[in-house]
């Protein structure tokens, strides 16, 4: 892969990651429960994520998914099967919380928010097509 097709790919990703989606409500969420200092953890863990994800796609993650269909059928139901477990371990969660939420949102660690930060945007890959690298033909 030549560095010209690269950077193209590089600066596409990134004008797409500054495009108002799911993961700016996630940082403008626990910006406004936690404060811009501590939102600035799920920033980062955005950032860091699509960075693996760019890291991953270059690197041919694409190629290999696109030649076994099973691989593709694995990672998506794993991931099916891990958003169902985040959702029911919220509901449960907020089932058992306290009456007084603020209390509770305002102990959220900069760890906890750095991962709810990787986590999101993890889960948003398929949606997104940040798995198609540059020459890929993966269809997601």
């Amino acid at each position: 892969m030549s560095i010209d097709v690269w950077i193209v790919y590089v600066l596409t990703v990134l004008a797409l990651m500054s495009t108002p989606g799911p993961s700016q409500l996630l940082m403008l969420s626990n910006s406004g429960v936690h404060g811009l200092r501590k939102s600035l953890f799920t920033a980062a863990g955005d950032l860091s994520a699509n960075a693996l994800q760019m890291l991953a796609a270059g690197l041919g993650l694409a190629a290999l998914i696109a030649a076994s269909a099973n691989a593709l059928f694995v990672i998506k139901w794993a991931g099916v099967a891990y958003l169902i477990w985040l959702g029911v371990r919220m509901i449960r969660k907020a089932s058992s919380a306290p009456a007084s939420v603020g209390a509770g949102a305002a102990r959220a660690s900069r760890k906890s928010l750095l991962v709810s930060g990787l986590r999101y945007i993890g889960c948003q890959s398929q949606g997104r097509g940040v798995f198609r690298g540059p020459l890929s033909t993966v269809h997601l």
